[in-house]
């Protein structure tokens, strides 16, 4: 072969593994260990080096890294974990133990998380691996996770979780518990935690209110458009989860299913442990239509939607919040802002403006109005 032939096909070759592996998985790039937050610990042939910023790793390498702190692991190629009150060894370019403590994975190329008696596989996807008294192995996004023990395997996909007890991995993973003090979950599951928390309040206050169970009359006075008589197999949950799971399977895709069957899908994943916010974001359900159509049901059924006091809220009298809050007290309304004073040291007029009807006072506050006000609807029964 001639010496331009060579030159060519090294070129070529070069050119096919980086279109294999990507530049990260080709090129060269050191694994190093990058502090969030606090501090972290390098274990080093049996020498520790204390970080504040970053530094390198190696293979046989621990790095340790305390409660209250978090750094991020950086192993060969696209293969990402950020740790936080924890410890793990570095056991290859694509390969963890975790010792103790909390860790997710951003990975885009195949790695590995050994942990005690089972490991976790993954080869593209955001997940995450607990260690404590028990371990819990969870899917954000991506592709399914594989976790392995002794004589046992199980798949893990988006929005599932598996918890494991010694060396028991389950037969069946779960629906993803959601927390909303969680930084994971609020940094890639804010909507379903902000739509739990409207939810929340909301199916609240109507069960509350509502009179006699009417049965399957109810729905059909609420929702005339749908034929709602299979909630009648549902008999004897809570007539908000019912209202609920029904408009989401009204307002979900129907992707050749009828509403019946969609709404049995939702039900049952509700039943099994999933937040309704959950739900409504593993069926592509947005929050405002979710409430749209709650209160468009409450309208039609004739009902009437008063705060808590006994009157619609006005926007002077909703209380200012800094963020969401999970259970607000039903009634608790803090003082009106004190106005701005003007240059002249009077308060300067505010200018008017038109009073929103009562339904839409309900929709801005549960949707996360421009003013944050928070408080829990109460609907009385129909009359």
């Amino acid at each position: 072969m001639t010496k331009p032939r060579r030159i060519m096909v090294v070129l070529l070759t070069t050119a096919f593994l980086a279109g294999c592996f990507g530049p990260e998985e080709a090129g060269t790039q050191p694994m190093e260990v990058r502090v969030l937050t606090g501090t972290a610990r390098v274990m080093h042939e049996g020498q520790s080096k204390s970080l504040k910023t970053r530094g390198a790793i190696e293979v046989g390498d621990r790095v340790v890294v305390p409660k209250n702190s978090a750094a991020e692991v950086r192993l060969a190629g696209a293969r990402r974990f950020e740790l936080t009150g924890g410890e793990v060894r570095v056991d290859a370019g694509n390969r963890l133990t975790l010792q103790s403590g909390l860790l997710l994975g951003i990975v885009r190329s195949r790695a590995a998380v050994e942990s005690g008696s089972f490991s976790v596989s993954a080869g593209n996807g955001t997940f995450r691996v607990d260690r404590g008294i028990s371990a819990r192995v969870a899917s954000y996004r991506g592709g399914a996770l594989r976790v392995s023990g002794p004589g046992s395997r199980l798949e893990v996909p988006p929005l599932r979780q598996a918890v494991i007890a010694g060396s028991e991995i389950p037969r069946a993973p779960d629906p993803l518990r959601v927390s909303a003090g969680d930084q994971w979950d609020r940094r890639f599951l804010s909507e379903v935690i902000e739509t739990d928390e409207s939810l929340t309040n909301f199916a609240r206050g109507l069960e509350a209110q509502l009179g006699p169970d009417e049965g399957v009359s109810f729905f059909q006075r609420v929702l005339p458009e749908v034929d709602s008589s299979f909630i009648a197999a549902f008999a004897g949950n809570r007539r908000a989860d019912l209202l609920i799971g029904l408009l989401l399977a009204m307002e979900a895709e129907g992707n050749g299913r009828t509403v019946a069957e969609r709404f049995t899908s939702a039900f049952n994943l509700w039943s099994e442990g999933a937040s309704w916010g959950l739900v409504a974001y593993e069926f592509k359900v947005k929050k405002d239509a979710i409430f749209t159509r709650l209160l468009d049901a409450i309208q039609r059924a004739g009902l009437e939607i008063v705060g808590v006091t006994g009157a619609p809220p006005s926007p002077s009298s909703r209380r200012p919040s800094s963020g969401p809050s999970p259970s607000p007290t039903p009634g608790g309304r803090g003082p009106d802002p004190s106005p701005a004073p003007s240059p002249g040291g009077s308060p300067s007029p505010s200018p008017s403006s038109p009073t929103p009807s009562p339904v839409q006072s309900i929709l801005d506050d549960l949707l996360g109005g421009s003013d944050g006000g928070q408080w829990v609807p109460l609907i009385p029964a129909l009359r």
